[in-house]
Order: C-alpha cells, then sequence, then structure tokens
C-alpha cells in the first residue's frame, strides 16, 4: 500500500523532528548521523556507523554513547506515532572489513546490529507488534553513489512502513 496523504504528512513531521533533535545535539552536527528517504511505502532511515562518530563500538553490536541517543531519539519520535506504522529493520557493512572472526563476518554483525536496534527501540517505547522484520544485508547493498567500501555503508536501516488495511 502506498503512504495517503495523512501519513506522508505524519512521516515529514517525523522527519523534521528527527532532523531538528539531531540539529539540537552538537555531536550529530559535524557529519548527518541520518539520511531520510520518503518512499512510496513509507521512510527509511539510514543511521551511519561513521569512524568519526560510530553508532556501534568497533565490529560490535554494542551501541556507542552516541549511538544510544541516536536510537533513543528514534525511538520516541516513531513512538509517538505507534499505530500508524510498521518498523523493519536492516543491518548493513562496508566491502572490505577483515571478518572479526571466521565465524563471525559482515552477515553475522550485520545481523546482530540490526536486532541491538530493534531491542533499543523497544526498551523505548516502539511497539513490540510493529516491528515486522530484522534483517543482515552485510555487504550486498552498498548506498547509491557510493563506493562498495565507504564507511558510509556501515548502517542501520529503519523502514517505517505504511500498515495496509488488510492487515491485522
Amino acid at each position: 500500500d502506498s503512504a495517503s496523504a495523512v501519513e506522508l504528512n505524519m512521516l515529514r513531521k517525523i522527519a523534521q523532528d528527527l532532523t531538528e533533535a539531531m540539529q539540537s545535539n552538537p555531536e550529530a552536527q559535524e557529519d548527518k548521523p541520518l539520511d531520510l528517504e520518503i518512499t512510496p511505502d513509507g521512510m527509511r532511515i539510514s543511521v551511519f556507523d561513521r569512524n568519526n562518530k560510530p553508532i556501534f563500538e568497533p565490529d560490535s553490536a554494542e551501541f556507542t554513547p552516541y549511538g544510544t541517543w541516536v536510537f533513543t531519539t528514534l525511538a520516541w519520535q516513531i513512538s509517538r506515532f505507534t499505530n500508524s506504522f510498521n518498523v523493519e529493520l536492516e543491518g548493513h557493512t562496508q566491502q572490505g572489513r577483515p571478518p572479526k572472526s571466521p565465524t563471525y563476518g559482515n552477515w553475522e554483525l550485520s545481523a546482530d546490529r540490526a536486532n541491538a536496534a530493534r531491542r533499543k527501540l523497544i526498551e523505548h517505547d516502539v511497539a513490540v507488534g510493529q516491528i515486522r522484520k530484522v534483517a543482515g544485508f552485510a555487504d550486498t547493498q552498498p548506498m547509491p553513489n557510493l563506493e562498495p567500501t565507504s564507511e558510509s555503508n556501515r548502517r542501520v536501516a529503519v523502514l517505517l512502513k505504511v500498515k495496509s488495511g488488510s492487515q491485522l
């Protein structure tokens, strides 16, 4: 289902409020921690794990204090519109980083980070029933217009999807 005018207005409001919240934190002003994109069925919020402003500890699904702040802020914005959107989470990594161990590489890391984001959203009042998917994509989906090895491919995407009328 595509978003209606009402839902689009809600998404624009979330985007505006998120942008303002990020600008209120001096740490977040240097480089955009988020990329917000309105899509036909909702909004994609990409949260970047950059070297100078990491969201996660290196090669880990543990949040940095900054990452905790970003995801807490995100959760608060989403939870204000609890009934309107389903949430999907995608973890992504950049190409070319050596795996942490033979049994823990980009697939594990991207899935674990998406799950860490899920836990943080739920901890801060996003309804459990809103979460519909948690997925790890490793380095298979680099951001458009970026080198696959760019650190900006290290990200968690939070998708807000309009609930269709047919869902329970």
